[in-house]
This record gives C-alpha cells, structure tokens and sequence, in this order.
C-alpha cells in the first residue's frame, strides 16, 4: 500500500492556508521512475494539443471555397475597425494574414474592419496550411490588435474524383470494366500491382490497367469534371503552372492522364461483394503523392447463370411467342444457333428466334392451347464465360388470343353521305350486344365533354390484369343523355379453325338509326360472356353528319362557313352556334346563301355547332389551333439570321379583277 502524507498549508505561492490541509499519495520508490515518466508524457500530450488546436478570438475566417481549390480565398472578419476609411478598396502593404507554407497573393481590404486574401499562385495537392495574424498587429486606432487565430486547413489528398459504374449491382457482370479517375495523373505500369479486385469471402482476382482515353472519359457521364487538381490550377493561374509539354502528349496520343480502365485478369468467380481496391500507397506520376488509404469502387454480386423465367403470349397481329429470360445476357450467334442447345417438342416449322440482351424469344405458328416441352441443355452458353450447368426442363401452354372487340375510331366524324356502315372487329368473342343511342342536338356537347372520361389514367391502367396493354375505361351506358334506338344480341359463329382471327362486322348506320340519316350516335358493344368478371366491350361516339364548317376569328368575331360534305357546296339557313363547355347557347346566326355566318362578341365559347333540321355537327374551337412548328417554319426566336419570311397563301379563287378582294 501506498504511505500517506499529510502536509499542512504555508503562505508560500499558491498553496493551502493554515486552516486548510492537503493529502498526497507518495509512491513507493519501485514505482516512482514510471509515475514520474507518464506525468512527463500527459503533459507533453497537453502542450502539443494546446499548440495545433485551432482557435479565433476578435475574428472570423471565412474560406472561399469548401473543400479547398488551387484558388481558394481567405476572408477575415475582424469585430473592430482595422484601417482607415480611405484605405477600402486597397492592397495592404503588410497582409495581416499569415500563410505557412508561404503563399503568394495579396489581402485587400473590403471595408474598415474585414479585407481578402488572394493568391497569386495555386494552393498544393495534399498540403496542410496553418493560418494564423501577424504579430504585432494594431487596430485602426493604433492600438494593439487583441484578436487571436490560428486555423489549420488542408487541401484534398490525392485521390479519386470519379468512377463508373458508380452502383452495387445484384447481378454483376464477372468481366467489369471499370474507369477511375484521380485528382493527379497516374501511369497504368506503374499501379497494376495496387488494383485488385477482391469480395466478401477473400476470393482475389488480379487486375489488368490501361490508360484511359478521352472517349472513355466522355462514356462515364458521371456529371462532373475529371481534370486534375494541376489542371484546374493551370486555368486558375495560367502564368504559374506550365502543363504544355503534358497537353501535347495528351493530344498527339488521345490519352487522358488521370484516368485508368481496369478491368480483371479473368472472370471473377461467382461471389457477393465484389469490389475494385485501390490499395494504400498507389502512386502518382509525380512520387510524392500515394494513396493515403484503401479506397475502393463498389461492383456487385456475381451469381450463377439461370433460367429467370418462361412465359407464351400471344396476339392478334404479332402472332404466338414462347419468351425466355436468363439472369445474364446472351451471346449474339444463339438467334441462329439456339437449336444446339434447346428442344421444342412438337415445334412449328417455321419456328424462329429473335434476341435482345438476357431474352430469347421463340415465334412461330405455335398452336393455341397446345402444351409445349422445352429442354435446356447444360453448356447452353451466356455472353459471358457461363453455361447452365445442369439440363433444365420446363413446359407451357399457348394462350389464346385475349378475347377482344374493337372500333377503328373512339370519337370521330363520318359523312352521313358514305358507305354507311360502322365496322366492328372481334377477336374470340361468340357473342355480343350492340347498342345505339341517339343524341339530341340540345345535349350534345355534353355528351361529348363526359366521353373525354373513356381514356383511363395512368394509375388505372397500370392496375390492370392486362398490364394497360387497353388503355380505356367504359363509359356507363344509362349516364349519357339520349335515346336508344338500336339493342340487338349477334351470335358470331366461327367455323373450323377460326379460333384467334379477327372477324369483321360492319355495322348499317339504316339499321342503328332506325332510319335515321345523321346524328350524334353513342355505340356501345359488349361481349356476352360469363367467363368475365369485368365486361369485355368498345364504345364509340361518332357524329354522322353531311355539315362540314370552316371558321376563322376575326376582330368582328367569329365568322363560319357551313358546306355540304356530299357536294362541296355552301349550306344556307344552317344554324350556327358558339356554346360554353356547360351547353350554354353564347352566340347564334344563320347562314347566308354563301353559307357564311358571324358569331360576334363572345369570347368564352369552346364549341362551335352547325344544325340544320336533323343534321347537327359540333367541333371544338381548340381544333383550330395549328402549330407552326407543323410546317417547318423557322423559329425567330431562337437566333434566325433571315432577313424575310416566305409564306404560302391559299386564295379563295384563281383568276381576281382589280380593285377585287382576296380571301
């Protein structure tokens, strides 16, 4: 144990009074050589974190840039004037400011109590520079300055700037290719033996270096710049770095000094975590700088090669595919050598493939509910140095085509005038129900307005089973206002071999508008299947009708021009309306015998309409909006040099007397 003594207080510098007493612990003197020996190292200790802490009193630095550039500024921010008024705006004879290792520049002051310092040369890669006041400096007054600073800052050490790839990859290709660029040029020779690429087991593959050129710099795309921390200082400093002899071997042989291609001596084997290490010492071109640490370059999991998975599909013009997704890319020469390697049982003639990245297709005339037997074989090869590695078998059923019907238009005009007919095209469908609604006139743009809600968002589509190949929503047939004039069910029988052909039915317009000559027509089909949980239809809204119009705005309104689409000419006594998008009548004229009328004043409309007896035609004004840029014209916003425009005018009639308008 330890002796105690206890020590009564004097009136000497600093110690107990006499009312007070102290304990010590005396060491034993086996002890003492050791106590006395980290006492001197605690305070060693202490002495030199008091002497590189960074501290400011009175002052404030602010550095120009974080982290460092060759250029970087300093900032102080003294809390009391340091010059004289007339003084702002100038250089100051002695820099308050103190740079070890020195650099070159100037401090000018930017008011009476703060100034910059500018550098007159690049700040050093991988350099620490200790900042700190002058000695001896005095405020404006003339008294001593009482601020205090010292602050240790550090340029970046050599290093990487970028990589690509730049993300961990699930699935990661055993032969990467791999770009690095670093803040200092490096030569391929001479780091090979610090690159390797290693993964969470320890598994190690060696790496093979190459100079990276500009078109691989311009591949990574990583969005932001590979120069050199000496190159970003050459543009800074133009007169104070001389890189000339190191740009003309850049450009006489297309080689980017700071950039490296690294990719494995052989296929990395199959592992999770595979990573690029850069290892601690990687030099640079110029000795001094090395790689403080490891740093490394993420690549991913390399797995084994599988058959991921195997569907049939099959469509009304692209016909019947067998797809097969593989975990990994595949070589090019399987679109004509797939035969080696896979069995089709009962495969059509006229089999084929097609090949695109880790995807084989099989298209051919394959039969609808026929079950196929597909055999794998072993050494079926990847892209890259894999095969399957065991036989894999695996059968599937060809679909029929998807029961669809089909309208060649969803909201169109027809000419009452035509064939008259409407077709319909359905595919796997036996029967179906075709309704009629005719509009009346009065409702019509309503109508109109609610069949916008047939094309479904992108959330519904996206939703569906059918994964939005039918990016429609039927419209509720009891909503739309009108009268049904047609309801009939059709049976269509399909003979021997029919299956999965599209059937045309073209529909009589005599028949759905009972008579009828034009209208506003809701058509509505729907398969009559109880196999479907949701219905499977077509809907569309067609305006049949012999009124065709052209308009034109004007400053005294908007003037229309109804005509007869059967015979070319003029329309009189034909109402025209201009109608807000809630139906509501703004404007109303008739016709003249040149089958002109003008709407004048209202600017809100959305609709202008035609009607004459039974015959009524609607058309947004939107429609007249047309492009410039349809016809190629050029754009004069955008720095076009021609000093005239040509355009072509369309005249209302060849031959003019003088004195005559053209239109």
């Amino acid at each position: 144990m330890m002796p105690r003594l206890s020590v009564n207080g004097d009136h000497s510098t600093g110690g107990p009074t006499n009312s007070q007493s102290a304990t010590f612990l005396i060491p034993s003197r086996k002890y003492a050589n050791w106590c006395w020996l980290l006492l001197a190292l605690g305070l060693l200790l202490t002495v030199i974190g008091c002497r590189h802490s960074d501290y400011a009193q009175a002052v404030e630095l602010v550095v120009g840039s974080d982290p460092l550039t060759p250029g970087s500024t300093f900032e102080l921010r003294f809390t009391e004037p340091m010059v004289a008024e007339s003084l702002v705006g100038t250089a100051a004879a002695e820099s308050p400011l103190i740079i070890k290792p020195p650099v070159a520049g100037t401090f000018t002051w930017l008011s009476t109590r703060s100034g910059v310092f500018t550098p007159g040369e690049p700040l050093k890669l991988a350099t620490h520079y200790e900042l700190s006041l002058r000695a001896g400096l005095r405020r404006a007054d003339g008294q001593s300055a009482g601020s205090r600073l010292r602050q240790t800052l550090a340029t970046p050490d050599f290093g990487l700037l970028a990589c690509a790839p730049q993300s961990y990859s699930t699935n990661a290709d055993s032969q990467p290719v791999i770009k690095v660029a670093f803040n200092a040029p490096v030569k391929a020779s001479e780091v090979a033996d610090s690159l390797s690429f290693v993964d969470e087991a320890g598994q190690r593959v060696s790496a093979e270096v190459y100079p990276g050129t500009s078109e691989d710099a311009w591949a990574m795309n990583c969005g932001t710049s590979l120069k050199t921390w000496a190159q970003h200082a050459a543009e800074k400093f133009p007169d104070s770095v001389d890189s000339g002899d190191q740009d003309e071997a850049e450009n006489a042989t297309n080689v980017v000094p700071n950039l490296l291609v690294v990719a494995p001596q052989q296929p990395l084997p199959i592992g999770t975590g595979w990573r690029l290490v850069l290892a601690a010492g990687l030099p640079a071109t110029e000795r001094s700088f090395s790689l403080a640490t490891n740093q490394m370059v993420l690549v991913g999991d390399v797995t084994p090669f599988t058959i991921q998975n195997v569907t049939a599909s099959h469509y009304l013009y692209s016909g019947a595919a067998l797809t097969v997704v593989f975990s990994k890319a595949l070589p090019e020469n399987l679109v004509t050598q797939y035969t080696n390697y896979l069995t089709v049982s009962d495969a059509p003639t006229n089999l084929h493939a097609r090949l695109s990245g880790t995807t084989l297709t099989l298209l051919g005339d394959f039969r609808s509910g026929t079950r196929y037997h597909l055999d794998f074989h072993a050494d079926l090869p990847a892209e890259e140095r894999f095969t399957l590695g065991n036989h894999q078998h695996t059968e599937i059923v060809l679909p029929e085509v998807a029961p669809r019907l089909y309208f060649p238009a969803l909201s169109e005009d027809q000419m009452s005038g035509g064939k008259r007919i409407f077709p319909l095209l359905a595919v796997n469908v036996p029967t179906i129900r075709v309704r009629a609604k005719w509009m009346d006139p009065t409702v019509a743009v309503h109508a109109l307005r609610a069949y916008g809600s047939y094309f479904a968002t992108g959330n519904e589509r996206s939703s569906r089973e059918d994964d939005g190949y039918e990016p429609y929503r039927a419209i509720d047939y009891n909503v739309l206002p009108g009268v049904t004039v047609y309801d009939r069910q059709m049976d269509l029988a399909r003979g021997q071999g029919a299956t999965d052909l599209a059937q045309r039915l073209d529909l009589p317009w005599d028949e759905l508008l009972a008579g009828r000559r034009a209208g506003v027509v809701f058509l509505d089909v729907t398969a009559v299947r109880e196999d479907h949980e949701v219905p499977l239809g077509t809907q569309a809204l067609i305006q049949l009708t012999d009124l065709g119009m052209i308009w034109k705005r004007s400053a005294d309104g908007l003037a229309v021009m109804a005509f007869s689409h059967q015979t070319g000419r003029p329309v009189c006594d034909v109402t025209a309306r201009l109608m807000s998008d809630e139906n509501q009548v703004l404007e109303s004229a008739v016709t003249d015998t040149n089958g002109m009328a003008l709407l004048r004043g209202a600017t809100n409309g959305s609709w202008v309409t035609t009607q004459k007896e039974d015959d009524f035609h609607a058309v947004r004004l939107e429609g007249e909006r047309m492009p410039h840029y349809a016809y190629e014209w050029p754009e004069l916003n955008y720095g076009s040099t021609e000093s005239s425009q040509r355009v072509m005018i369309f005249s209302d009639r060849d031959l003019y007397r003088p004195g005559e308008t053209m239109h």
